[in-house]
């Protein structure tokens, strides 16, 4: 029930005799993308490493991006009982931002950059060890530690802003998995918990050297979260989906004025959020599915909209801002009217209640008045022979104010068009 999307990255495990690929992709704007990886396996040890690198020097004057990034696995499956690996991942990345123009400056060259220093370098590391059991009949337990950090060095002339920011973040995400036939029928049990901690410290600096610190900032959030979801079939081709997730965040923080030893904001949020989703699948054909669904949904502010930390003059910790809420209705189908040709649609609304938005007026992330989201999504998957696959989607939606001022007027930046 993710409000924007979720993204869920599975890298190729390795298998069998070592195979490798590389792609090269280039574009305009002095736009070049290469990647290249291996994987395979040896006994019970599967591996996987990969690289990439990728830069473009932007439509605009002063809008360069690199990025280099590289990654690897190692796994170990001594038995079908037991599965252990290892993932690990790093990457650099560098900006120019030219930033906004006005009408005029637009008009007169699209391309050209008002701001000319403002720049930005972050880097990460993410280790990922997972470990999954299997107790025979008893089902499966999946047990996941997380381990992440990041550096991200910003440089904004324009705004008089050059800071430094660490981030350090800790998890776990154990889940248990019982797929065994209930009352003759199959039904699947997961139950799981999450548990993050992320740390931060910023370092504002007088100005791009970084040598003389004017502002500390220090903030930390930690949630934890439980959740049940259980898949069971009514009959043999219609399933019912009942799920529901609890959790509850802690944040806080606090940033000091260096020069007069002065407290900026030394303050805490605490967030709850519950949820819960039903639904019914109908199978039809050798592929094809009918399904209805109905979910109640929260999200968190994140870290860097619940507090504002880079040491403008309007930095504060924004106890008032509230969890993001809504309901979700959706119904779709997809079909198989071909043997290599599959078709979607489907239709949603969503309801939401303090989205979340910056005012560029008051300089703070603010909740909206309750909005309203609903569209259409169609998809296209086809297989032609062995020769080509095309993947086509087109999304029509519209986002609107439901109620206060704004009222029936468009929620900003959401496009009505969206085609892939």
């Amino acid at each position: 029930s993710a409000i924007a999307g979720s993204i869920n990255i599975i890298t190729k495990r390795g298998e069998g005799k070592p195979k490798g690929d590389a792609t090269f992709i280039g574009g305009s704007y002095n736009t070049y993308n290469g990647r290249a990886g291996i994987r395979g396996s040896a006994d019970k040890v599967y591996y996987a490493l990969s690289g990439e690198a990728l830069t473009s020097s932007g439509y605009r004057d002063r809008s360069k991006f690199t990025s280099e990034s590289a990654g690897g696995s190692v796994g170990y499956n001594p038995t079908d009982a037991l599965d252990v690996s290892l993932g690990i991942t790093t990457n650099k990345t560098d900006n120019q931002f030219p930033g906004a123009l006005t009408k005029a400056r637009l008009d007169a060259n699209r391309k050209q950059a008002q701001n000319p220093d403002d720049d930005a370098s972050a880097s990460f590391f993410d280790a990922n060890l997972l470990a999954k059991t299997v107790l025979g009949s008893f089902g499966r337990l999946d047990a996941n530690l997380i381990y992440g950090k990041r550096e991200v060095t910003s440089n904004y002339s324009s705004f008089a802003s050059f800071t430094k920011i660490d981030i350090d973040t800790v998890g776990a995400t154990p889940r248990y998995i019982l797929d065994k036939k209930l009352f003759g029928f199959d039904n699947k049990l997961t139950v799981g918990f999450d548990f993050y901690q992320d740390k931060l410290d910023k370092d504002t600096f007088a100005d791009r050297s970084q040598a003389s610190t004017t502002y500390e900032a220090e903030l930390k959030r930690q949630t934890m979260g439980l959740y049940a979801r259980d898949e069971f079939n009514i009959l043999k081709d219609l399933i019912l989906a009942l799920g529901a997730r609890t959790e509850r965040a802690n944040v806080d923080g606090s940033e000091t004025d260096l020069a007069t030893g002065v407290k900026v904001f030394d303050s805490e949020k605490i967030h709850k959020g519950t949820a819960w989703e039903g639904s019914l699948t109908y199978l039809f054909g050798e592929k094809s599915k009918l399904w209805g669904k109905y979910a109640t949904i929260y999200r968190f502010p994140s870290l860097d909209q619940q507090a504002s930390y880079y040491a403008f003059p309007f930095d504060s910790f924004l106890t008032d801002l509230e969890k993001e809420t809504g309901k979700s209705y959706e119904v779709g189908t997809q079909v198989n009217p071909m043997k290599d040709l599959k078709l979607g649609v489907t239709l949603y609304l969503i309801e939401m209640e303090d989205e979340i938005s910056y005012n560029p007026v008051t300089f703070r992330n603010e909740n909206l008045d309750k909005t309203r989201h609903q569209g259409v999504e169609f998809s296209l998957d086809w297989q032609f022979r062995k020769l080509v696959r095309l993947y086509a989607n087109y999304t029509f939606q519209e986002a609107t104010f439901r109620e206060g001022t704004n009222k029936d007027k468009d929620v900003p930046l959401v496009p009505n068009h969206m085609a892939n």
